[in-house]
């Protein structure tokens, strides 16, 4: 069977209720509720690194961006989430790859870095990022902060 591609654009600023929604849906199991003023901010940011929705038609169903920090020479996979009755369709998969593809595009010398948690470690690992330290309740209580990295092929 195969997956259906759905579209994926760059957030903006109507879309904002639907990715509390998506954030929402996946508290307690992968998000701490103290995060969501966290991730508030980071939407409401108007510096704000690249940040995207995956839609179907005009329902947002996930979101996530990237990050660039230069100083490290480094780029990352920021708050990505997908709404958890859409778990397990490939979602986060289509979105992880497209912001992949675009960091290797924007930053193709950077060593690329995440933090997640004990639930979606595994997930990241089949794109090749390696655990490098994991904080037992680093984002709350029950949620390790798993940091990880891939190096870049240069």
């Amino acid at each position: 069977m195969s997956q259906i591609q759905h579209s994926i654009r760059e957030y903006e600023p109507k879309d904002k209720a639907a990715c509390i929604t998506i954030f929402n849906s996946n508290v307690p199991e992968y998000f701490c509720d103290a995060e969501r003023e966290e991730f508030i901010e980071w939407l409401d940011k108007e510096d704000r690194a690249p940040y995207y929705v995956l839609l179907d038609g005009d329902l947002v169903l996930a979101c996530g961006g990237i990050y660039e920090d230069a100083e490290e020479q480094m780029t990352g996979l920021a708050w990505g989430m997908v709404l958890y009755s859409k778990h397990k369709q490939g979602l986060g998969k289509q979105l992880t790859l497209h912001r992949l593809e675009l960091m290797e595009k924007l930053f193709p010398h950077y060593a690329q870095h995440l933090s997640t948690s004990q639930h979606t470690e595994a997930f990241y690992k089949k794109f090749g990022f390696e655990t490098t330290e994991c904080i037992k309740d680093g984002f709350g209580p029950g949620l390790d902060n798993c940091k990880m990295r891939k190096e870049v092929k240069r």
